[in-house]
């Protein structure tokens, strides 16, 4: 499925920027919300109070659950407003939509994201393909329109990155396993028809005649997986947050980025091997960590999490999404649910070091 590139500015966000786009930070307590903007990517937006209108970048305001805000979007010369991209049951007024622009709604008193999408305009003066999250139906029965990542893992979806289960489910709580992870990029990134996997395998615990051989080859051809010392991939494994890190870091080209001399997270020193990967997730806004200033590095990535840390990292311009969803017919029509495996093994800590091939969780968002 070819997707014409997208920008998207978040109003919203719960920690830091999302995506490199327009963020307002939401510390919700039980009476009243601070918003913060920054600059967006592909247009400006500004969120007005009554007559008291606030653009990017300017100080905290702090907003009281109820207020009725309007929120506007202003595309750049080559660019379009398509919608507005909303993670929360937020109550539109004033005969407004999701589609509206400017569009109204009340201050909700829980976290939540409201972005502005805009579409690039094709050589022909037409606006280009941009995706809108669905709003009246729901790809897999247990994540339902509204559930949290709804939105993320409709986009996974709808891009043939993730298939699901033969059920009809996504299963999102479940730590995403590493085979799966690499299926996933390999979905994502991957040209149709170009890789050819070696008629031996690279690992020991991946023969030819396995599910998601090609993929696991693919990852480790890209430079994107190491595998461990021992020349195993460990495809059953879940996947760690710190190697999620590295992967998607890998997966992005290994871009030039200068880390911070103190650490943004209070697990993840400067002198943790994946230091550097991590803070880059943090400084893109691909991942925001938890409530409580952790990475929780080696913890398993849920899959809803993984959902959300892609959509971020595609949308956001960080991975190419040139070949999105081009090379998904050559992957098993399925994530990991041909396999009758537990996805919830823990991943040795000698791996920590040599294969970060692990997936990230979307519950630290």
């Amino acid at each position: 499925m070819k997707m014409r590139k997208s920008a998207i500015a978040s109003l919203a966000a719960i920690t830091m920027l999302f995506a490199g786009a327009a963020t307002a930070h939401a510390d919700n307590g039980p009476e009243d919300a601070t918003l913060t903007l920054t600059a967006a990517e592909g247009g400006s937006v500004e969120i007005c109070i009554d007559e008291d209108c606030y653009p990017a970048d300017e100080e905290a305001k702090v907003i009281e659950p109820g207020t009725e805000l309007r929120v506007e979007a202003t595309p750049d010369e080559d660019m379009l407003f398509v919608t507005w991209y909303v993670t929360a049951d937020v109550e539109w007024v004033n005969d407004t939509t999701i589609e509206s622009n400017p569009a109204y709604f009340l201050m909700p008193d829980d976290q939540f994201i409201v972005a502005a999408v805009f579409t690039e305009i094709d050589e022909d003066g037409e606006d280009g393909y941009a995706w809108v999250c669905p709003t009246d139906d729901a790809t897999f029965e247990d994540v339902p329109v509204g559930a949290a990542f709804h939105c993320e893992i409709e986009w996974l979806a709808q891009t043939g990155i993730t298939t699901g289960w033969e059920d009809g489910t996504f299963r999102p709580v479940l730590n995403i396993e590493r085979q799966a992870m690499a299926a996933f990029l390999y979905r994502g990134l991957a040209e149709a028809g170009v890789f050819a996997a070696p008629e031996e395998g690279t690992f020991t615990d991946k023969l030819p005649t396995d599910y998601f051989f090609h993929q696991v080859e693919w990852l480790a051809d890209s430079g994107i997986t190491t595998g461990w010392d021992d020349g195993t991939f460990r495809p059953l494994y879940s996947i760690e947050r710190q190697a999620m890190a590295a992967f998607l870091f890998r997966a992005a080209g290994e871009p030039e980025f200068e880390a911070p001399e103190e650490p943004t997270f209070s697990d993840v020193p400067v002198t943790d091997p994946f230091f550097l990967e991590i803070e880059w997730m943090y400084y893109t806004g691909i991942t925001t960590g938890f409530d409580d200033n952790t990475f929780r590095p080696l913890e398993g990535v849920e899959r809803q999490a993984m959902a959300a840390f892609l959509f971020r990292a595609f949308t956001g311009g960080y991975l190419d999404d040139a070949n999105l969803g081009m090379a998904g017919d050559e992957a098993p029509a399925d994530d990991e649910d041909d396999e009758d495996t537990d996805p919830n093994l823990d991943d040795d800590d000698d791996d920590d070091e040599t294969d970060p091939d692990v997936d990230d969780e979307a519950d630290d968002d």
